[in-house]
């Protein structure tokens, strides 16, 4: 569908895709770059965020090559989201039972919450594949996986479902705003 698409285009409409292509090829040589400065910083952290409410969380090398969110290192540093931070430490002060995180990627808030509230199970809802194999491995590495429990979607049966018997809860909502978070 894609080639063909492309195809169509270049025919079609070729400066608006000669203009595109060229931005797209400006995108990657951008995230190449990136890559070239953030993988050295984040090996000489040994990829374990170093401040903030999860500091000790570890990541998988993986996390940072393959970042889908690319903002590895803000939260490597610590200082991811710093306006939740207030938030998260007092989530972290309660007992729930149930933590829900809608948008894990890699597991930064899942794996971070599981690990500081101690009996809470986390239900994380991530809809990227590759976002979830991430997610998996963290908890792994954080020794976490038997609390941490992914789902492909937040739909309202899915919903319903995992909070029937557990409550009370928080959803850690993930938006593209630097206010995603959001006590349910």
């Amino acid at each position: 569908m894609f080639t063909v698409l492309k195809k169509y285009m270049r025919r079609q409409f070729p400066n608006t895709y000669q203009r595109l292509d060229a931005a797209m090829d400006e995108v990657r040589r951008s995230r190449v770059r990136r890559l070239r400065t953030v993988l050295p910083l984040a090996e000489s952290m040994s990829f374990t965020v170093q401040a903030g409410p999860f500091a000790g969380l570890r990541f998988p090398r993986e996390a940072v090559t393959a970042s889908i969110s690319c903002a590895c290192l803000p939260k490597l540093l610590g200082i991811y989201e710093m306006e939740c931070q207030k938030f998260v430490e007092q989530l972290c002060s309660k007992s729930y039972k149930l933590v829900l995180n809608i948008g894990a990627d890699e597991g930064y808030y899942a794996v971070g919450l599981a690990r500081r509230i101690e009996y809470a199970t986390v239900v994380a809802f991530e809809t990227v594949e590759k976002s979830r194999s991430l997610c998996r491995q963290t908890a792994t590495l954080n020794g976490v996986t038997d609390r941490v429990h992914l789902w492909p979607a937040c739909d309202v049966a899915s919903l319903a479902s995992v909070v029937k018997a557990m409550l009370p809860s928080y959803a850690i909502v993930k938006e593209q705003s630097p206010t995603g978070c959001v006590p349910s």
